[in-house]
C-alpha cells in the first residue's frame, strides 16, 4: 500500500525521518514529494539546508538526512544546522559523533 493511500484513508499525521543518503535531486526525494510528503526543514525555511553532512573521505558537503511530513502535520519550527560549523569541520567527529 502506498503511504499516501494509507494517509488519505486514515487522515493521520505521518512523520518519516531517517538517514536517506539521498540528495534533494534524488529519486528518493522525488518519490517522497510525489506521495504527499515534504521536508520539515523546507516547509519552514523554503529550501533544504545547504548541507547536513561533510564527508571525511572526499571533503564533499551534502544534504542527505530528512524529516518528511504529510499535510496533516503542523511544523512550527526547525533547529537550523550551523552551516558555519559544517563549513570548517567534518561530521561525524568527537563533538558530533553522528550527522543526524
Amino acid at each position: 500500500m502506498k503511504y499516501n493511500k494509507l494517509n488519505n484513508n486514515w487522515k493521520l499525521p505521518v512523520i518519516i525521518a531517517g538517514d536517506f543518503n539521498s540528495r534533494p535531486t534524488s529519486k528518493v526525494y522525488e518519490i517522497m514529494g510525489n506521495n504527499g510528503y515534504e521536508s520539515a526543514y523546507k516547509i519552514i525555511t523554503g529550501s533544504e539546508n545547504k548541507y547536513t553532512q561533510t564527508s571525511s573521505f572526499s571533503k564533499e558537503k551534502m544534504t542527505l538526512d530528512y524529516i518528511f511530513v504529510n499535510n496533516k502535520c503542523v511544523v512550527k519550527s526547525v533547529n537550523p544546522i550551523d552551516s558555519d560549523y559544517l563549513e570548517h569541520n567534518i561530521i561525524p567527529n568527537k563533538t558530533f559523533p553522528s550527522d543526524h
